[in-house]
């Protein structure tokens, strides 16, 4: 699989550069579910660089303001050199990458439940043994 790195972040997602809020978000979700590195048959290293490529893309294009001044910048390079490129104008701090917090899904919650009542069932059988062990010693 080649590197996302040498497309732009629009090329990263699969869409034009028309391309609606809408639209990014769905092209985000399908392939973070592709190249997530829980999910993805891709290799760890592989799958992790795939996914903050993707990720990167996304933070950028779903902002309007750090969309803008992508555009901006993307219109800049492709007027200098003639091809569509990764643009080298925007500064560092606007690429930040950032993890973003999600609520549990359901399929997540009921695996936290089902991992929290066996600790409390197991503790309570440890503890019901180690009586019973107390009480037949006496």
């Amino acid at each position: 699989m080649r590197s996302l790195t040498s497309l732009t972040y629009y090329q990263r997602l699969g869409l034009s550069p028309a391309a609606s809020p809408e639209a990014i978000r769905r092209a985000y979700r399908q392939l973070s579910k592709r190249y997530h590195p829980d999910t993805s048959p891709l290799a760890p290293e592989v799958a992790i660089r795939c996914f903050q490529e993707l990720q990167e893309a996304y933070l950028v294009l779903s902002n309007p303001a750090k969309r803008a001044i992508y555009d901006a910048s993307l219109r800049a390079v492709t007027a200098n050199t003639g091809s569509l490129g990764m643009p080298g104008s925007l500064g560092a701090d606007s690429l930040e990458l950032r993890m973003e917090t999600r609520p549990l899904s359901a399929g997540e919650l009921c695996a936290l439940l089902l991992m929290g009542s066996t600790l409390v069932v197991c503790l309570v059988l440890a503890g019901v043994l180690a009586w019973l062990r107390e009480s037949g010693a006496s």
